[in-house]
């Protein structure tokens, strides 16, 4: 009988420590994710930064090229850069931002290098805070993030720039932790706002420079060995990018 009750109560107790274990876990988790998406980056009115590559003037000689790469940290952590000749390569990411943020280094950036081809790649901060649940207004997120990629192909343009539009990079299929926060209209959105990017190529008379047909294999499959996790990548697929990229300057105009 003692035996039996003595039993008992160690099912009991390693019950407990388990279940304890798992609230921990889930907590850590919930907290995790809280981490990172309960500020919703759209609404950062005093948020500004300015990438550490443009903080060094350009050597740029009549026998240049200036590229500026301008994103979000899918091109703040776009290493290796492409290399061509006679071209020097600026890489103007910033990790987290969304458009109306980038909107506002676009002079020291940007424009200041004198550029002859820029290359945009942004909006995937927008879409996500878009998608996350119980945020406030997401149509009028969605609106001005057309605005500011609308914006930056003008800007560009009238700088004298040869302006290259790529698509929102696609994003591997997301995890628990971030379906926590996130809804599942993430890959509708993506999609959606290629479209308006591709249509707005057209209407300026920019390049449209399909990147997101890189990271897909033979098959049409998504190469998510390429992803770090849901969002950014790892070398490989940056090298894949880096030969489009320079095949694509180094094509005829």
């Amino acid at each position: 009988m003692i035996a039996q009750i003595l039993k008992n109560q160690w099912l009991l107790l390693l019950s407990v420590v388990v279940n304890v274990l798992l609230v921990l876990a889930c907590l850590w988790m919930l907290n995790q994710a809280r981490s990172i998406y309960k500020e919703y980056r759209f609404f950062r009115p005093l948020a500004h930064g300015t990438s550490e590559a443009t903080d060094i003037d350009s050597l740029k000689d009549s026998a240049e090229q200036v590229v500026v790469l301008f994103g979000d940290s899918r091109i703040s952590q776009w290493q290796p850069l492409p290399a061509l000749d006679n071209t020097i390569f600026i890489d103007a990411g910033i990790a987290g931002e969304t458009t109306s943020e980038m909107r506002r280094r676009i002079q020291h950036d940007v424009i200041r290098h004198d550029p002859d081809v820029v290359i945009i790649q942004s909006g995937m901060n927008d879409l996500t805070a878009s998608i996350t649940r119980g945020i406030q207004n997401p149509d009028a997120m969605l609106s001005e993030m057309k605005t500011n990629l609308r914006y930056f192909v003008e800007v560009f343009a009238q700088s004298g720039a040869r302006v290259i539009v790529t698509p929102v990079l696609p994003n591997r299929p997301i995890g628990m932790r971030r379906k926590i926060f996130w809804h599942d209209q993430l890959d509708q959105r993506v999609a959606q706002t290629n479209e308006y990017l591709q249509q707005l190529a057209t209407e300026q008379s920019a390049e449209w420079l399909d990147l997101a047909a890189v990271l897909y294999d033979q098959n049409n499959a998504l190469r998510t060995d390429w992803y770090i996790d849901a969002l950014h990548f790892y070398q490989p697929a940056y090298e894949a990018l880096n030969t489009a990229v320079e095949k694509h300057l180094a094509a005829p105009q």
